[in-house]
């Protein structure tokens, strides 16, 4: 019997019967990508036909159909799992990572598919890829770590020298900063945001020693000291230092983001860098105003962290591909890991940079010259200097409860309805709605 290579030493210089060989070999295969669709949509349809262009280029065995999706990623994914359709490749946001990995209707990532396309990436921002303890089964194509946004302009004009590295320094800048006569304030917030509540909240708790959820996964824990402690400092911007304005109450990031370019807020914590794609409409901000920073990690009353918890200024953010086991053969398989490494490395992510302003996940990215400003420089450290958020299966249920009772508590307080007391009721109550949710999870 010939081996393999014996076959291809007979055919020798047959390059048409090579050719043929190969093609009846490897026959071509059909890979369906999904991509969520960002703003505005023409930009990324150009960037994607770009993208899909060059692969089959590359792979011309391999031919690509690309969509993409708006709206709730968890409606498209619960439809998903429960009809057993859907494309091969799916990108979502970190957030969902976990709980998609809980279904088990995504293909875990063997240490050889790793090995083509984790090399390549910032060790940090591939820390959201499972659940703890289980093979990944996302590989990030874009980080969108959280940082300090500030205005420079601002920051000189009242003489302060550099962004605050803790939080009481952060409160006592926010009051230099502020003129409320004027409409101008140090700080905003975002509590009307689905997410930014829970963020915030989880990044003060983890600087105070503390999680809003046990390591299991199967117990809220808003109600204990850290969080409380954590949770009322977020709420004393508004009600004890004054230093944000009532209207933020009602506030998404958008809306923040764009009381910041208009100079009526000093700095924006826990900003993301998502935001720099409408930063990015007024370039003369972006260049002049913009600072960014990582956000304060050390706890207000405090000149140090506390003894034991690691230096936490963000968290794992960003965009993860995903291949879903239901609607792959082993050939599509191999063809969503020869997509993902394609889309993952230096070319094409220094493409996705300029188009939409999305931080690169790939290390060689970086060796770009127009990456090499101070500005992208901060968010790369800011980046390889983040944590994940608990990797477990319940993580998407505490937003959804929490964001929607903070965003009440708020309200209550910019109406001066807010009692003492009032927060750790709500609190409580979080953390009963969620730990129900939770145990019928582990049943």
């Amino acid at each position: 019997m010939k081996t393999m290579g014996g076959v291809l030493a007979v055919l020798g210089a047959g390059a048409l019967l090579v050719s043929g060989w190969r093609s009846a070999a490897q026959p071509p295969v059909s890979l369906s990508v999904k991509m969520e669709l960002g703003t505005p949509p023409s930009t990324t349809m150009r960037f994607l036909h770009q993208v899909v262009a060059g692969f089959e280029r590359k792979y011309p065995n391999i031919k690509v159909s690309i969509s993409t999706y708006t709206g709730s990623p968890a409606t498209l994914v619960d439809t998903m799992v429960a009809s057993h359709q859907g494309p091969n490749i799916l990108e979502i946001g970190t957030t969902f990572i976990p709980t998609l990995a809980y279904s088990q209707a995504f293909v875990p990532w063997t240490p050889a598919m790793q090995k083509q396309v984790v090399p390549q990436l910032i060790p940090a921002a591939t820390q959201m890829d499972g659940l703890a303890g289980q093979r990944p089964i996302g590989i990030p194509d874009s980080a969108s770590p959280f940082v300090l946004w500030y205005n420079k302009a601002m920051f000189k004009q009242a003489h302060i020298g550099a962004p605050p590295t803790t939080w009481s320094q952060f409160v006592a800048d926010a009051k230099k900063l502020t003129n409320a006569k004027k409409g101008v304030y140090g700080a905003g917030i975002a509590p009307g945001d689905p997410f930014y509540s829970m963020h915030t909240t989880w990044l003060l708790s983890r600087q105070l020693g503390g999680q809003v959820i046990n390591a299991k996964g199967s117990q809220a824990l808003f109600a204990s000291p850290q969080v409380y402690k954590a949770a009322k400092f977020y709420l004393d911007l508004l009600t004890q230092y004054h230093v944000v304005n009532k209207a933020d109450v009602q506030f998404a990031e958008s809306d923040l983001i764009n009381a910041f370019m208009q100079g009526k807020v000093a700095m924006v914590p826990v900003g993301g860098i998502y935001d720099l794609t409408q930063l990015k409409t007024d370039p003369k901000f972006v260049v002049h105003n913009l600072g960014v920073a990582p956000n304060p990690w050390v706890p207000y009353g405090r000149t140090k962290g506390l003894p034991g918890v690691p230096r936490i200024e963000s968290f794992v953010s960003g965009q993860e591909q995903v291949i879903f086991k239901y609607s792959s053969s082993p050939a599509q398989v191999a063809a969503a890991t020869k997509w993902i490494q394609y889309y993952t490395s230096a070319p094409t992510q220094v493409l996705m940079w300029k188009e939409y302003g999305d931080l690169p996940v790939n290390k060689g990215s970086f060796r770009n010259r127009a990456l090499q400003t101070p500005l992208w420089k901060s968010f790369l450290y800011i980046e390889q200097h983040s944590l994940p958020t608990p990797k477990v299966p319940g993580w998407l249920q505490l937003p959804t409860v929490y964001d929607k009772a903070m965003g009440n508590v708020f309200d209550q307080a910019a109406l001066g309805k807010y009692a003492k007391g009032d927060l750790m009721k709500t609190l409580t109550s979080v953390d009963s709605q969620i730990n129900a949710t939770l145990a019928g999870m582990q049943n």
